[in-house]
């Protein structure tokens, strides 16, 4: 069945459409896709659409976070003006991370690649520099004097600076050893 459904206690409005195979491939309400900018794993949809079906759905003072769930199991994921996710296993813990770009703005704390690492100019995201000077580190009033910077310690939760980020092993670094935003499980920790 289509159509939205509105759920007062939770807040939370959903909307369902339909999808039609066809042969091999799956025609999706939003133009789902893995591969985008040849990365596998990221899923792109199309925003338009989206938009089209939330304006004339959800009045947009009841909206604060639009996720788009894609009914396939394989791992995947993106985040930006609105967050996506597959029905892989591990969905929440991917909507979660994917709703930490669009929600808060973050960036990927890992170093895999692709996306190819670019540590030539100051990250714009909040969770990310490459400045080692502690008096000029976005997230430097949270560390400790007593951290070291750069900061090696493996304890989780402890703010200071750990190399590698936004897909560069080396010349970026992030506030915590090891956050939602680097792997699938951990808190945010931002």
């Amino acid at each position: 069945e289509d159509g939205i459904r509105d759920s007062s206690v939770t807040g939370v409005q959903t909307c369902a459409l339909p999808i039609s195979e066809l042969g091999t491939s799956v025609n999706t309400a939003f133009d789902a896709t893995y591969n985008c900018s040849g990365i596998v794993r990221l899923i792109c949809v199309n925003a338009t659409k989206v938009n089209t079906v939330l304006t004339n759905s959800v009045s947009a003072t009841m909206r604060d976070i639009v996720l788009v769930l894609v009914n396939d199991t394989v791992y995947g994921g993106s985040g930006g003006s609105l967050s996506v996710t597959s029905l892989h296993s591990a969905a929440l813990e991917i909507a979660l991370h994917e709703m930490g770009h669009s929600f808060g703005l973050l960036a990927d704390e890992y170093t895999d690649q692709p996306p190819t690492c670019s540590n030539s100019t100051e990250p714009t995201q909040v969770n990310a520099t490459k400045e080692t000077v502690r008096g000029n580190i976005k997230w430097g009033a949270w560390i400790d004097a007593g951290t070291p910077v750069p900061t090696l310690t493996t304890t989780p939760g402890v703010p200071g600076l750990y190399e590698g980020a936004r897909y560069c092993p080396t010349g970026l670094y992030r506030p915590t050893y090891n956050s939602k935003m680097r792997s699938l499980g951990p808190a945010f920790e931002q």
